[in-house]
């Protein structure tokens, strides 16, 4: 088992996404991924030396990744490869006990924007609301599903196993859709969001706090925060599903204050 404080194998990839970088760049990047525990401690000069550049290349790598400078870039990759989130991260890549994760479960100001309008959408729904979503987002949304038929709430929830019959032979008798997607880039959300939007339904999506397709196609989006968002293994320690949770519960209370108002 890989230890909390070594990071595991970085997908460049993930990182670069459709940034063009030089080879210099890409040979820095490559450096600062492989040496995260001490690549804040060599600092910008040291760095350029060891890869044989300028350390105007490396300023440059860190603002072409959208990066607040050095500091900000190797802070951030060592948190999302470290298994801890930002605010537990130590200096020396130690990982920090468990008590030190007790997690802060509370949405935050942008992430729980939504609910209100979201419980309203559900409070006046009539029709079926469809909950979809896939691998570990599939078990939110079944939470979701028999959450909401335990309030009388008509709940339809399908998954990557099922049919996309199931979805598209009831869009008439659809009031909304709530979708879960991690990534906010699963190719199966995206599609029944783009049909959902055509055929007039509600979207509703529970999705990482980064920017994305899906956060900018659906009506209202819910912002899950998510420490490890490059982990699309899901791997790695994480609260981002336990913050699923967490935001359908705070949901249920907006939608039973509605109720008995």
């Amino acid at each position: 088992m890989r230890r909390p404080d070594v990071p595991r194998e970085i997908d460049l990839s993930k990182i670069i996404g459709d940034r063009r970088l030089s080879d210099a760049e890409r040979a820095v990047l490559q450096f600062v991924a492989a040496h995260l525990a001490e690549a804040r401690t060599l600092g910008v000069r040291e760095i350029a030396r060891r890869c044989f550049t300028s350390p105007s290349t490396v300023m440059r790598l860190t603002r072409k990744l959208g990066y607040n400078g050095f500091v900000d870039m190797c802070y951030r990759l060592q948190a999302e490869y470290t298994g801890c989130p930002p605010s537990v991260v130590k200096p020396n890549g130690a990982a920090s006990n468990l008590d030190s994760r007790a997690p802060d479960l509370a949405p935050s100001p942008a992430g729980g924007a939504a609910l209100p309008d979201v419980a309203r959408v559900l409070r006046h729904s009539i029709g079926f609301v469809h909950i979809y979503g896939c691998g570990f987002s599939s078990l939110t949304a079944a939470y979701l599903s028999k959450k909401l038929l335990g309030l009388g709430v008509r709940a339809l929830h399908s998954s990557a196993d099922d049919s996309i019959a199931i979805f598209e032979n009831n869009l008439d008798r659809t009031d909304a859709l709530i979708v879960f997607s991690r990534s906010g880039r699963t190719p199966r959300v995206l599609d029944r969001v783009k049909i959902a939007g055509e055929e007039g339904i509600c979207t509703v999506a529970f999705t990482g706090d980064r920017p994305s397709p899906l956060r900018d196609a659906c009506d209202f989006p819910i912002l899950v925060a998510d420490e490890q968002a490059l982990d699309d293994r899901n791997t790695d320690f994480t609260l981002y599903f336990a913050r699923c949770i967490a935001l359908i519960e705070y949901l249920m209370d907006e939608y039973q204050r509605l109720s008995f108002s």
